[in-house]
């Protein structure tokens, strides 16, 4: 018997979210933690699997990361991601970056 572990937890970002909204961003979580899911079941680390999972959520304008990141007062978007592979315990992370909106791709670059 196969006996799988494990936990995918997402949240749409800090801050302030909208009510109505709500089945919006139990929509996008799901589909971020499904596609982790999927991952890890097609061989893939969880690291990568993280990072699909990060690409839903920073491409989604329901969420308070990349594209639908909160404005600075400035009306600029900065971003911040950190990213940590757990079997070699590399980090990687990148903060206050403007100009990016996939920010979780370009913290994994220095996770070398």
């Amino acid at each position: 018997m196969i006996t799988n572990h494990g936990f995918v937890g997402v949240h749409v970002g800090a801050g302030q979210h909208s009510f109505e909204k709500t089945n919006d961003y139990k929509l996008v979580c799901k589909l971020a933690t499904e596609e982790a899911i999927n991952a890890v079941s097609k061989g893939k680390t969880a690291t990568e699997a993280l990072v699909n999972a990060m690409n839903i959520l920073e491409n989604s304008p329901h969420t308070n990361a990349g594209y639908g990141s909160n404005l600075t007062e400035d009306g600029t978007v900065e971003c911040d991601a950190g990213i940590m592979d757990g079997e070699t315990l590399l980090f990687g992370a990148v903060g206050a970056v403007s100009g990016l909106f996939v920010s979780t791709h370009t913290s994994k670059r220095f996770n070398i």
